[in-house]
């Protein structure tokens, strides 16, 4: 199979495919992302980047061997240094662009790049996808008029996607179990900020789902770190405890462990517009229309 083959093959539109189609498709996936790592990094991490987004749906694969091929993908794109910074300089050079000349081509650009940058980020569970969608949290720039657009044609600001995607990453334990909405989205940023800013700041370190492994932003976290953070909570407990006894001051933020709670972030002008994947889904049919597909 050719690459545009694949790429057919891969595609939304894609009809329904046999059993022996899946196959051979996932044969030739598997040989060239097994030869990815002779590739320079801004041709790899782009390449294994599709292949891995593309391998996510299930819609299109049923049939088991997708799994090990999706898995050899993801493995083989964690493993270069840059991986996430790559999306995040994808995506953060195309709002530069978009916020200096605010003309139709850069809009399109920065849709195009939020829409396949964050589809991978999402599948890509490391400490250095986490500092950059963390960072993103606090980007709430949103071009001239966008209040006023119809709900199909607003764009995003950068916290939104990168809410949505840091919580579809298998982070334990989660700051905000709650399935993401309108109703909570204040919340969700709110709690997810403040998570964020004590894993910076070295207060806090997390795993991922089936991995024992404490990270920090830098990767698994030092002995001496944990021993820290260990004899920090402690510490802090002790102070709530003597707090909480009778003649002692007790505070809703002493109980709580979040001694400088989050200011709550106004969501009120973008709340339609956290309907994401719906979003997504139009940028991608538009897209597809552009391009003829």
């Amino acid at each position: 199979m050719t690459d545009e083959e694949i790429d057919q093959f891969y595609g939304e539109n894609a009809p329904d495919r046999g059993a022996n189609s899946q196959h051979e498709a996932l044969e030739e996936w598997a040989k060239k992302i097994a030869t990815s790592n002779t590739m320079e990094p801004g041709e790899s991490i782009p390449y294994l980047g599709g292949a891995l987004v593309k391998l996510s749906k299930r819609n299109i694969f049923q049939v088991p061997e997708r799994a090990a091929v999706y898995d050899s993908a993801q493995s083989a794109l964690l493993a270069i240094p840059g991986h996430a910074e790559y999306y995040r300089d994808k995506i953060l050079g195309a709002q530069e662009r978009f916020e200096t000349r605010n003309d139709g081509p850069t809009c399109s650009q920065y849709r195009d790049e939020q829409m396949y940058g964050f589809q991978t980020l999402a599948q890509l569970p490391s400490p250095e996808t986490v500092g950059v969608l963390g960072e993103m949290l606090s980007n709430d720039w949103v071009p001239p008029g966008n209040e006023t657009a119809a709900l199909s044609e607003k764009l995003h600001p950068l916290w939104e996607p990168a809410l949505v995607n840091l919580m579809k990453l298998p982070i334990k334990p989660s700051p905000f179990a709650a399935p993401l909405s309108s109703a909570n989205a204040a919340e969700a940023l709110a709690a997810w900020s403040h998570w964020y800013e004590q894993v910076k700041s070295g207060r806090r370190t997390f795993r991922f789902e089936g991995d024992p492994t404490e990270y920090d932003l830098n990767g698994p976290a030092k002995n001496q770190k944990l021993d820290r953070i260990t004899r920090d909570r402690n510490r802090d407990a002790e102070r709530a405890a003597g707090h909480g006894r009778p003649g002692g001051p007790r505070s809703v933020a002493a109980v709580s462990g979040t001694e400088n709670p989050p200011k709550t972030v106004s969501v009120a002008p973008i709340v339609a517009g956290l309907v994401l994947l719906a979003s997504g889904v139009w940028y991608f049919t538009k897209k597809r229309k552009r391009r003829g597909m």
